[in-house]
């Protein structure tokens, strides 16, 4: 329930901006992601069909809109997973169960998360206006729906998030890094967990100075989501590398990648782009030379919007990886590589593999490992092109 009125706009400006994640990742591994990248997903654990999370998206929007109800939307969301072929015993879930996507309890789950993310979201918007700020700058942790059973300590969560208690009160700066903290989702506005039933109420300034949280020459300064500049984040180790590649395709040309660090680039900001873009090349060149030096693999050590995720494998000075690139020519070779797979000109042959150009160097990639196909590129070839006028080309 939402006791108060938020902007509609900024509500469906927090819809806009999410991506569609379709994934096989749990709960649980899909809890490791940064909150800058859940923030701008539509997913739901073990969901992997787009076209069920595009409905979703659809039905949701027009709840947030005004222009149906939740069960409605509940309804619809059913009738689209049977239309989708869902079955839940055919992917060994007992019907009714919450992992269930038809059951009342998955999709009521999922339409109370999903309204409650936008119009926490689009309340945290309002309330960043500085006139705002100055009249009404703390939250109080409230709880804003019953329940029969209390599911978590949240006085103990508070504190442990950083917070102090004023007598049984939780109270905070709005500003306070103690609101992402108390977040299993990282964000700082609720819900702060699923189900949860706890919400924020404004504390007035005069209050806020009596308890001691503030003093009569404190601002509160704005702090608003970055929804149009290049965010640095971070990746999970997932024990399934084919996750991360999961998750990083869903934003396609959004997000560029090397190894853990992350650039969500926003759309129409040139200059934000190409600034993280660098970054991702001289992390990426910080991970060629860990590979050098380690002669350790790293899986989905870049993500390129064009071509998806790539791996550094070591392989062997014979046949295949960094190896064979440093043996036929040298480390400086290698290390030229994830610039040229970032920035280079790129075209696939006709026998599958892929080729990047860029200021006279080729990376040549292939999706077979030890003639075993793998999901991912793999570097695993050099060239200089064109070659010079009286020497052969040097190839794979």
């Amino acid at each position: 329930m939402i006791t108060t009125p938020t902007p509609i706009k900024d509500a469906l400006k927090s819809r806009r901006i999410r991506r569609l994640l379709p994934t096989d990742a749990s709960a649980a591994e899909l809890a490791q992601l940064a909150p800058e990248i859940l923030e701008q997903s539509l997913f739901s654990a073990r969901t992997h069909c787009a076209g069920y999370l595009s409905d979703m998206d659809y039905f949701l929007t027009d709840l947030i809109k005004g222009k149906t109800d939740p069960a409605t939307v509940r309804l619809r969301l059913k009738q689209r997973l049977k239309y989708h072929g869902y079955d839940p015993e055919a992917h060994g879930i007992t019907p009714g169960s919450l992992k269930d996507l038809s059951s009342d309890s998955r999709t009521n789950l999922i339409i109370e998360m999903q309204e409650k993310f936008a119009h926490g979201y689009a309340q945290h918007e309002a309330d960043q206006d500085p006139a705002l700020l100055d009249m009404w700058p703390c939250y109080e942790l409230v709880r804003h729906e019953s329940r029969k059973k209390e599911r978590i300590d949240w006085p103990q969560r508070f504190v442990v998030a950083g917070g102090q208690l004023y007598g049984e009160r939780m109270i905070a700066r709005k500003d306070s890094p103690v609101w992402s903290a108390l977040s299993v989702f990282g964000y700082p506005y609720p819900p702060f967990d699923y189900m949860s039933g706890m919400g924020l109420d404004d504390i007035e300034r005069a209050e806020a100075e009596a308890l001691g949280i503030i003093d009569k020459r404190t601002v509160i300064t704005p702090k608003r989501r970055p929804f149009n500049e290049s965010v640095e984040t971070s990746l999970p180790k997932f024990s399934n590398p084919d996750l991360q590649g999961e998750i990083l395709k869903a934003f396609g040309k959004d997000i560029v990648c090397a190894g853990e660090k992350a650039w969500l680039l926003p759309a129409g900001n040139i200059a934000a782009r190409e600034a993280a873009i660098t970054a991702q090349t001289a992390a990426g060149t910080g991970l060629m030379q860990q590979v050098i030096d380690t002669q350790a693999d790293i899986y989905n050590a870049l993500y390129v919007p064009e071509i998806g995720p790539v791996d550094f494998r070591w392989g062997n000075a014979k046949r295949t990886g960094v190896a064979k690139i440093i043996s036929r020519r040298d480390e400086q070779a290698a290390l030229r590589m994830p610039k040229v797979i970032i920035k280079g000109e790129k075209h696939i042959e006709k026998d599958g593999r892929l080729i990047c150009i860029y200021d006279g160097h080729k990376a040549i990639l292939d999706k077979t490992w030890n003639r075993k196909p793998v999901n991912r590129w793999l570097l695993n070839g050099y060239e200089i092109d064109p070659p010079k006028a009286g020497r052969k080309k040097e190839s794979r």
